[in-house]
């Protein structure tokens, strides 16, 4: 008879729990597979009528693709060897995706086959199932100190380059083909997994503009590549501020995963990374803005030091942005006018102060973070090499011809608005969407290289408490 385990594991005090025995169904054939390496079965109802899922909760697979990329975080949580619940987090990264299996490093041990891989939002994206050793140029296996796997060598021995698991979207679809149109299709419902049978016919970008949703759209089978873009069209992501030594390659990992979990989220298609573009401008505006010292007055209590800009263009162009939000913000005329003016020499003045101080309030974000975004701003408005420094290096990374939708962040918003006036006819721009952006600031918009292009049909500000910047 075989039986199934729930609450194998320790406590917060250490202490083991009892774990809760459940039978399998006897009379329900398993739906398994070799190559994929895993058995579906059934499990019978406690004492108590309920099923263990009622009891201990589950995970719903999800068979859309995206929900890991190259680089980004797995965890593992099982139980090697038959021992209590054990986790494995962080400093896992994934390396490579195979057309049905995963491969990361993870710190396994054996007889952790069948255990969950999970990305960080707590999504499974794989069943673990084996190890991958290490190999010579003619495919035979390593040892740890380099020499070649003998007959009887313990597992410890070999050299594993990487642990391996089962796509889950994979095992969803093998799932589906399997029992779709049969008998057996209410255990597709009772997963969780009839109701979504394949991705949109609408790509993200098409449901975005016409405004409709996955669920008004009609369904497909899987031909071809069926991302958001399918390799007709690019995304291309602009980052903001502050981001000099940054890892861009990081950056765009991280940025694409989480647009990813959304759109799993949404059941809509989700974005291939070799879609991606992620120009990195960071260096090239630190290299030629020339940060300045910070200028401030820490006798004020409450108040954060501020980087304006020292050029003096720069810097009333920079007063002139503060003074607009803080007003958009709804702060009085009489504390905008309540001493001489913005610029005093060597600190902050008292009206820029305040109305640092009233966005901070009204934002919720930090008076530092907002002079340092509008000082970038400024001295990119400002500028002309810096300014041209950025541009050159986005547009080394666009690409020709195609379709593309950009979404950019902070700064990056204004670096979007000039770009659009860079690029060649082949291009079609579907979709800006902006962040965080201090476009709704008439100051910038003033400054920019093409001001016709104020308020462009398709731009989407998404909502941001910095109403004020936004």
């Amino acid at each position: 008879m075989a039986v199934v385990e729930f609450a194998a594991e320790t406590g917060i005090d250490n202490t083991p729990a009892q774990p809760a025995v459940y039978r399998l169904v006897a009379d329900f054939a398993p739906v398994a597979d070799e190559n994929l390496d895993f058995s579906l079965v059934r499990v019978e109802a406690g004492p108590d009528g309920r099923p263990p899922g009622a009891r201990f909760g589950w995970n719903r697979l999800i068979g859309a693709q995206g929900k890991l990329v190259i680089g980004e975080s797995v965890n593992i949580v099982g139980h090697p060897s038959g021992r209590l619940k054990e986790i494995s987090i962080r400093r896992n990264e994934l390396q490579v995706q195979l057309e049905d299996f995963l491969q990361y490093l993870t710190d396994t041990e054996p007889g952790n086959s069948g255990s969950s891989v999970f990305n960080d939002q707590w999504e499974v994206v794989a069943l673990h199932h084996a190890g991958v050793p290490r190999t010579d140029a003619q495919g035979r296996l390593l040892r740890r100190d380099g020499t070649l796997v003998q007959p009887g060598d313990p597992d410890d021995a070999v050299d594993w380059a990487a642990n391996e698991g089962a796509r889950v979207s994979r095992i969803v679809a093998h799932l589906r083909a399997s029992l779709g149109g049969t008998a057996r299709e209410q255990v597709l419902d009772d997963l969780g997994l009839l109701s979504a049978t394949a991705p949109t016919a609408l790509s993200a970008t098409e449901a975005l503009t016409a405004g409709t949703t996955a669920a008004a759209s009609p369904r497909r089978g899987l031909r071809g590549r069926t991302g958001a873009f399918a390799g007709r069209g690019t995304l291309l992501f602009l980052h903001g501020r502050g981001q000099e030594k940054a890892d861009p390659e990081r950056m765009r990992r991280s940025w694409t995963a989480g647009l990813n979990r959304g759109l799993t989220l949404a059941g809509l298609p989700t974005v291939d990374p070799v879609d991606v573009c992620f120009p990195f401008y960071g260096n090239r505006m630190a290299g030629t803005a020339g940060r300045e010292a910070l200028l401030g007055d820490a006798s004020v209590p409450g108040f954060a030091s501020a980087a304006p800009p020292v050029d003096p263009t720069a810097r009333v162009l920079y007063e002139r942005m503060v003074r607009e939000a803080a007003v958009k913000a709804g702060m009085p005329e009489e504390l905008l006018t309540a001493d001489e003016g913005f610029s005093l020499p060597g600190r902050a003045s008292g009206a820029l102060r305040r109305s640092l101080d009233w966005l901070a309030a009204r934002t919720d974000l930090d008076a530092f973070f907002v002079s340092a975004v509008l000082g970038d701003v400024a001295r990119y408005l400002d500028n002309r090499a810096v300014r041209q420094a950025v541009l050159d290096a986005v547009c080394e990374s666009v690409p020709d011809s195609g379709g593309l939708t950009i979404v950019a962040h902070s700064l990056g918003s204004v670096v979007a608005m000039d770009l659009l006036t860079q690029l060649g006819s082949a291009l079609d721009v579907r979709l800006l969407v902006t962040a965080g952006s201090p476009l709704g600031l008439d100051t910038v918009y003033e400054r920019l290289l093409a001001p016709q292009l104020r308020r462009p049909r398709q731009l989407f500000q998404t909502p941001c408490r910095a109403a004020a910047l936004a």
